[in-house]
């Protein structure tokens, strides 16, 4: 659970048991502080008109498609949100399909040229919020 002398291992244990209580599942826990820097719907927003599509889109499964998987990864990395909140955004049924979607996202990246293009895009849109997109 963590590295240290005692005092911290017992503080961080203490900690991580203070938090499992407060929540109802597991994986709602985390002892980082999340900061949101950008809100969900305009990260929403800013990836639909990159990808030409319809914010609406991202709530709707699709098979064979990274449109989810593009959003989950935006809203995670640009709105602070957990796995678990964006599954929640994009009414993805739990934190473990958006992980599955992150591993499948991965693979299509480092076959798919013209998507890490489009993301990069994205991501230097979304790094500086200060241009127009």
């Amino acid at each position: 659970m963590a590295i240290g002398d005692a005092s911290f291992v017992d503080d961080i244990r203490r900690r991580t048991i203070e938090l499992i209580g407060r929540y109802k599942k597991q994986d709602d826990v985390s002892l980082r502080d999340v900061r949101v820097t950008i809100e969900p719907e305009r990260v929403l927003a800013e990836t639909a008109s990159s990808l030409g599509v319809e914010p609406e889109v991202f709530k709707v499964r699709r098979r064979n498609s990274v449109l989810r998987a593009v959003a989950a990864r935006m809203l995670c990395k640009y709105a602070g949100l957990t796995q678990r909140e964006a599954a929640d955004v994009l009414q993805v049924s739990s934190s473990a399909a958006i992980s599955k979607q992150q591993q499948r996202l991965s693979r299509e990246l480092a076959e798919n040229r013209k998507l890490r293009r489009q993301l990069g895009e994205l991501e230097a849109c979304l790094g500086t919020m200060t241009r127009a997109c």
